[in-house]
Formats: C-alpha cells, structure tokens, sequence
C-alpha cells in the first residue's frame, strides 16, 4: 500500500490542479460576460464601433446603443447609415438577435430568433454601381483580386437559419434600379414567421406561419425588360400556413 502513496498522490494532485484550473477559467469568463453587461462598458464599445464604421467607411455612422443580453440577445439600437452623397442608405430604430450561444463552440452561428422594427433601407443602382458597393470595398482586402468572388462555403464558419423565428415591425425598403427603369418598394406593416429550411447554397427556403399585415409591395417597370439570354439564378420559396390581411402585393 505504502508503495502506492506516491502515484495516488500525483493523481490527486492532477485532479485538484484541473479542477482549480477549471474553476478559474469559468470564474474569468464570467467575469468577462458580466462586465460586457455593464452600461459603462457598452456605452464604451457603442463609441468604439461608431468611430471604426466612420473611420471604415468615410461616411456618416451613428449608433444608439449596442446592448449585449447574455447569453442569448444582441441589440442593436438607433442606427443611421448614409452613404457617399450623404443621403440615407440604411436606419433601424431597433433590432435584436437571439442566437444559440453553445453553437458558437461548433463554429456555427445559429440564429433563433430575429427582430427589426422602425427600420428602412434605400438602395439604389446606377451605372452598374450601387450606393453600397463601397461597403463590400472597404471590408475587402486589398490583395484579393476583384474579379474574384469570395468563397464562403471555405469559411469554417457556418450560418444555420433554420427554426429562425423573423418579425419585423414598420419596415421599409426601396431599390430604384436605373439601369432597368424599375422600382421595388416594400411598406410592411407587420410581418411574421418561422424559416423552418434555409438552404443558402441552392437558395431554397421553405416560411412557416407566415402572417403579413398592413403591408404594400411593388413592382415598378417604366421600360420592358430585355432577355439577357442567360438563365435566371436558382430559387425556391415555399409558404405554408399563410396569412395576408390588409395588404396589397
């Protein structure tokens, strides 16, 4: 027995160094989530993001306030985007997003739950330009060749939207596309429903309990459109178990 001690003590003292090793990690991590709840410190990384969009950008940010709700809920509050002519390109009066915490461990960002309300979105195309393209060109590395689309399916990080629940609240979005004479609007009132399959790669999503209400869409075409002789890209919608009331499409 006695020759036993020494390896029944090196064992105990592996376990109590794991264990107190454990227990201080789980203690800093807390440590960390709490302090990124403390109004103090989001009001701090509100003014760093501002200053870094501004500065990314070269135009107009402004930025309410970002909120992080552990461990599940991202907001963000207050938002006004404008773009190189100084007109409004993009605003959100609130938009918060729930997401699968423990997903993040398996590199997959798992959206549960997305909510937007008193928001809009102008785009508009000329000249083959949007009024976005200098978005994508600023968060594009300079030694990527432009000509070259980015592969996303290399990244390991994946995006699952499936059983993601969208509801959206006073919403707006406009495309005033010159190159084709056309305009799509969007005036949704309220909009709700689940993604139960989102297929990013063949574009194929299947809605589930979709409601729309106090809604207006619209397709605008000043000129008849020219075949391009190429065949459309891939996509599939599917809805089940809608409902539209007071709206027109």
């Amino acid at each position: 027995m006695q020759k036993n001690q020494p390896v029944r003590n090196r064992w105990q003292k592996l376990f109590r160094f794991l264990f107190y090793t454990g227990c201080a990690l789980f203690v800093l991590v807390a440590s960390a989530v709490y302090i990124l709840t403390l109004p103090a410190v989001q009001q701090r990384l509100t003014k760093e993001a501002t200053t870094f969009l501004q500065d990314k950008l070269g135009t107009r940010v402004a930025i309410g306030a970002i909120r992080l709700r552990f461990p599940y809920n991202i907001s963000l509050e207050k938002l006004l985007l404008e773009d190189q002519h100084g007109d409004t390109l993009a605003r959100v009066g609130s938009l918060v997003v729930s997401i699968d915490m423990w997903k993040l461990l398996d590199q997959t960002i798992a959206l549960q739950k997305i909510s937007l309300e008193d928001a809009a979105v102008y785009l508009h195309q000329r000249d083959s330009t949007y009024n976005f393209d200098f978005i994508t060109k600023a968060f594009t590395s300079p030694d990527t060749p432009a000509q070259t689309p980015a592969d996303t399916t290399a990244s390991a990080w994946k995006l699952k939207l499936d059983l993601t629940v969208l509801q959206l609240n006073n919403v707006h979005f406009r495309l005033q596309d010159d190159d084709a004479a056309s305009v799509i609007q969007a005036n949704i009132g309220t909009a709700y429903t689940t993604i139960t399959k989102a297929d990013l790669k063949t574009m194929d999503f299947t809605l589930d309990g979709f409601k729309l209400a106090d809604s207006d869409i619209r397709l605008i075409e000043q000129k008849k459109s020219i075949p391009s002789g190429k065949p459309s890209p891939a996509f599939a919608l599917l809805l089940k178990n809608g409902d539209i009331a007071r709206s027109h499409v």
